[in-house]
């Protein structure tokens, strides 16, 4: 049990950026070097990079970052369509 209590002091955002069901990219970042609101803001710009001008003026929802409210315990957060980011909170020794 300690072991487990003690992975929760070390908390990982971990971001997958994907195209279907393909991973274009993926990063760690500790949970010490950057807020939740970064976190978002992050996501956020890299959906944006994948839309236009015109797209980015006229549709926020393209890019705008939501909070999976599902049944599971994780905090998610989800920018984009296709591609599409996705920013999770893990325990650094789940991702072991």
């Amino acid at each position: 049990m300690k072991n487990i209590v003690e992975g929760f002091k070390e908390q990982v955002w971990r971001i997958v950026e994907m195209n279907g069901a393909e991973i274009i990219s993926e990063e760690f970042i500790p949970l010490s070097n950057a807020t939740e609101a970064q976190i978002i803001a992050r996501i956020e710009r890299m959906a944006k990079r994948h839309l236009s001008e015109r797209e980015i003026a006229g549709s926020p929802s393209l890019y705008k970052a939501d909070r999976d409210e599902g049944k599971g315990d994780r905090l998610i957060y989800m920018a984009g369509e296709n591609p599409y980011i996705i920013a999770s909170l893990w325990r650094a020794d789940e991702l072991s």
